[in-house]
């Protein structure tokens, strides 16, 4: 299992570490982390365990433009599909949004509200210990 994960991190990296070339450290990140955010956890956990680790006047451009906020680099968690989203006011109890379902949700109002679950990847949650 630890193997597939590291294969599936790598494989994150090298298909949109052009886009965002410190990707990698951003996965790890949350490491031994949760499995599972709120937007407020989770703008939580990307100010303290990457902004303040890389220093925002070291944070490369992501997808062509300059860092600017903590909402860039989730916006950017969900479009290459690290995390995906799951809404509290949906009746299926296991239907997940992936950024081609919804590609505007993580700049929505609801999920300022905290009314989105944010679910990191199943396949990268063993090689990163995340609970």
């Amino acid at each position: 299992m630890v193997k597939f994960g590291k294969n599936r991190v790598d494989d994150l990296t090298k298909e949109h570490s052009y886009l965002f070339r410190d990707l990698e450290v951003l996965v790890n990140a949350f490491r031994s982390g949760n499995r599972h955010y709120k937007y407020s956890g989770l703008m939580k956990l990307l100010e303290e365990n990457f902004v303040s680790y890389v220093g925002t006047s070291n944070i490369p451009d992501i997808d062509s433009r300059p860092y600017h906020s903590l909402e860039q680099l989730g916006e950017f968690l969900y479009k290459v599909e690290f995390i995906s989203a799951k809404l509290q006011s949906s009746d299926q109890p296991n239907e997940s949004f992936r950024y081609q379902d919804d590609p505007s949700l993580f700049k929505t109002i609801e999920n300022r509200r905290d009314e989105v679950n944010w679910l990191v990847h199943p396949s990268y949650r063993f090689f990163l210990r995340i609970r």
